[in-house]
């Protein structure tokens, strides 16, 4: 009976112990599910890999240095690292991982594999030959099978949604760059630089954090305002680029570019396109309802829009273009001045006005090339 009583009062300890084991992993799983970048997400779980095992000093022992990297391009390549590996992002892994591990980390397995030996813990997950996520804790150590298999089905886990979240980093990153693409060629067909691009999406994103709008919101205006004057693509050579005033016709056939630019990308779902469209079709309509293509006044017209329209002037004021030279900063000012309530929204300009140095540091940073 005391022998029975024994086991049963171990098998509960041990019931106990799971599901204990359990609610951490679903605790830290959730944690990590509020980290959307690629990097936060990667340095959550090295972190958390200490709480999911146990609480207990004696029962796991690790310094928490770690690496997690990520393969999508034939080279395995730190993403994150933490205690003495902080400093290793985007250093070659291999180069780190102690070299007993070369054959999990060189192997062609599709799947999850995991090795530990005394110089640590070592997991991949390889979806197919060019992709691999992996995780690597220093020194790492486990007292008994149930911590091992918490473990086990923690980093499996996570590095299944770390493979999700870097997949998905890739498609945001491939649509940054084909919208700067798309903007580049039109610069280049205007004889523009394609520092133009750069310099608009820093100073609009530099407005829409000082107007405090949502770092999502911010992040969108600034991803999207190299696509201002896609439109540009169906405006003439010899109109897009006439040194010379625009006659009235040239000039009426100039400012359609604003409604095909948003009847290029409206009819897209994906957000990073409709901002576009929103930009393309706003960023010349003015303050006072004398802009075009729609003559929208105030704040009828999209705070995006009323962004850009400064953003895309004041760059331009700043910078030589085919038919005039830079101006001079006071030249500038004075000109906002102006047009503040007339052409601007006038907070914006406020706002532009009180952080100016903020301003012109962005078009120091990015300087044309000298021809």
């Amino acid at each position: 009976l005391m022998y029975s009583c024994l086991r049963s009062y171990r098998d509960i300890l041990s019931l106990e112990r799971s599901r204990k084991g359990l609610e951490r992993i679903l605790e830290c799983s959730t944690q990590l599910q509020q980290k959307t970048y690629l990097k936060d997400f990667a340095r959550g779980i090295l972190e958390q890999i200490s709480a999911v095992i146990a609480q207990d000093e004696d029962a796991f022992y690790a310094k928490n240095d770690g690496v997690a990297a990520f393969d999508n391009t034939g080279e395995l390549k730190v993403i994150a690292g933490t205690g003495e590996f902080t400093e290793c992002e985007n250093r070659n892994a291999a180069e780190i991982i102690p070299k007993e591990f070369t054959d999990i980390i060189n192997g062609k397995e599709i799947g999850f594999r995991s090795q530990m030996t005394q110089s640590g813990f070592v997991c991949v997950n390889r979806t197919n030959e060019r992709h691999m996520g992996l995780l690597f804790l220093r020194d790492l150590k486990t007292r008994n099978e149930l911590e091992s298999s918490l473990l086990h089905m923690f980093c499996r886990n996570a590095l299944t949604a770390f493979e999700n979240i870097s997949l998905r980093t890739l498609l945001e990153e491939s649509q940054r760059e084909i919208v700067y693409m798309l903007g580049d060629a039109v610069e280049h067909r205007s004889k523009e630089t394609g520092l133009h691009l750069k310099r608009v999406a820093e100073i609009a994103y530099l407005l829409a954090q000082k107007l405090n709008l949502p770092k999502d919101e911010a992040d969108a205006i600034r991803e999207a305002a190299p696509l201002h004057d896609v439109g540009k693509i169906s405006i003439p050579d010899e109109i897009l680029n006439k040194p010379a005033k625009l006659n009235p016709q040239e000039w009426e056939i100039m400012k359609t570019h604003s409604q095909v630019g948003f009847d290029m990308l409206k009819t897209s779902d994906k957000p990073l396109l409709k901002m576009g469209a929103e930009i393309a079709r706003d960023h010349h309509e003015r303050w006072d309802g004398t802009g075009y293509p729609a003559g929208l006044a105030g704040k009828d017209i999209s705070i995006s829009g009323r962004i850009a329209a400064i953003a895309d002037v004041f760059d331009a004021l700043c910078s030589r273009r085919i038919y005039k030279a830079a101006w001079d900063m006071k030249s500038v000012e004075e000109y906002f001045q102006l047009q503040r309530g007339l052409h601007f929204d006038p907070s914006l300009v406020d706002i532009l006005f009180e952080n100016l140095d903020e301003f012109i540091d962005i078009q120091s940073r990015y300087k044309d090339p000298i021809a």
